[in-house]
């Protein structure tokens, strides 16, 4: 791309001098200063800078912000929306300096989901210019193409760097199970392995001018102050330049909210309220992100009606309706795998199945071996073995009094 016009957030980022090598090590004490430490003083040697945002008050350039919750809360569906809007040169619905950006293009990062059936279909329905997002492929039999830090930060560097003298203006990193940025040998609930580790993420970033947003998973707890919900070490919040959490409207069940829960470059910015709606892409329909408006709603509001809405355990009753309900659902297709979610949800809507109650049946036919589940690329999946018999409702013999017996044997003769 040889007309390629530089923006000059780029211009600053790859015309920098190559990085030195930042692999944990300890200093020596003749590398530095005789007794190993280096001062560096704010009127000589730092050059103040002002902060620079992808999103106004949301996403700043140079760091990296979490956008945590419980499965199915619309994540990553949020993060579509904004690599749309990134990639198409415009700003998203809720910035507060609207107006028309620079399109950059994104490097998607996970080994949760098939680029093919999910994260492709789901960036078409928001409107994303495909040219402008690559996914970094996992090999499995290849442990280097697995980006982790500190060990990759080097090489990230330095490919992210290659990529924008090509001709393509990186400017933002996606990262979906943040939990998989840590090398192997570090244990993601360590402060003490995570904070040096997100360290090199962090000034990795800043040299690169790179924002990033990571997607992280809560805890099953579900309860308690939301910064303390992340799966893994607090560290991953704390070294987050902002935390936001995406979790059930408390006014509208049908509703989600982003909602504040940390940070530290800029005002406590409002919530922002959306809908999960349905859109066409080239293989079928699937959810997407529709922005209602911006609210007031807190992270702490959003996870007490997350709280609220788990799964209380089922009556006796319930589970045997449950039980019944799902295989009379299954038993139309046996043998054929079936999503879980949709399942429930089909039910649910149908029947006023509550998610306990069908945990609890599903149980119940697994115990009674005519039931099979499976996990496929990230997503649970249920069926009816091909061959499976079970006393149906209708199949179960009528119970009568002994008077009305004794009339009908009295009418048979």
């Amino acid at each position: 791309m040889a007309d390629f016009d530089e923006p000059e957030w780029i211009k600053r980022s790859f015309n920098e001098p190559a990085a030195e090598p930042r692999q944990l090590r300890v200093v020596k004490p003749d590398e530095a200063a005789p007794d190993g430490f280096e001062l560096q003083n704010f009127a000589r040697d730092v050059e103040l800078k002002p902060i620079s945002w992808m999103v106004s008050g949301y996403i700043p350039f140079g760091a990296y912000v979490n956008i945590q919750g419980m499965p199915d809360q619309g994540k990553t569906t949020a993060v579509s929306e904004i690599v749309g809007c990134v990639t198409r040169g415009e700003s998203v619905p809720w910035d507060p300096s609207p107006g028309p950006r620079e399109p950059m293009n994104v490097l998607w990062v996970t080994i949760e989901e098939d680029p093919a059936l999910h994260i492709g279909p789901r960036l078409e329905r928001h409107g994303v210019v495909m040219e402008r997002v690559d996914h970094l492929r996992w090999d499995p039999k290849r442990p280097s193409s697995l980006l982790t830090f500190p060990s990759r930060a080097d090489a990230f560097e330095a490919m992210v760097r290659r990529e924008r003298a090509n001709g393509k203006p990186i400017g933002l990193l996606v990262v979906d199970g943040l939990v998989t940025l840590l090398d192997p040998e570090l244990n993601y609930n360590s402060e003490q392995h995570v904070r040096p580790a997100m360290g090199v993420l962090s000034a990795t970033l800043a040299r690169l001018d790179l924002a990033c947003i990571a997607i992280r998973h809560q805890n099953k707890r579900g309860e308690g102050a939301a910064i303390n919900l992340g799966s893994g070490s607090i560290a991953f919040s704390g070294m987050a330049k902002a935390e936001y959490v995406v979790g059930p409207d408390p006014a509208d069940p049908n509703r989600r909210i982003m909602a504040y829960v940390k940070g530290n470059l800029a005002q406590r910015p409002r919530s922002i309220r959306f809908e999960l709606v349905e859109r066409e892409s080239s293989v079928g329909k699937g959810g997407a992100f529709q922005f209602v408006e911006l609210c007031d709603v807190t992270a702490r509001e959003v996870n007490e009606a997350a709280s609220s809405r788990k799964s209380k355990k089922a009556t006796k009753a319930e589970r045997n309706a449950a039980a019944d309900a799902i295989f009379d659902e299954l038993y139309k297709v046996r043998g054929t795998w079936v999503d879980d979610e949709g399942l429930l949800a089909g039910l649910a809507k149908g029947l006023g199945i509550t998610r306990g109650a069908y945990i609890e049946g599903k149980q119940l036919l697994f115990d009674e071996g005519v039931f099979e589940r499976d996990r496929d690329l990230g997503k649970w999946r249920v069926r009816v073995k091909e061959f499976a018999e079970r006393r149906k409702p209708e199949q179960q013999p009528l119970r009568v009094s002994g008077a009305d017996r004794r009339i009908a044997e009295k009418d048979e003769n």
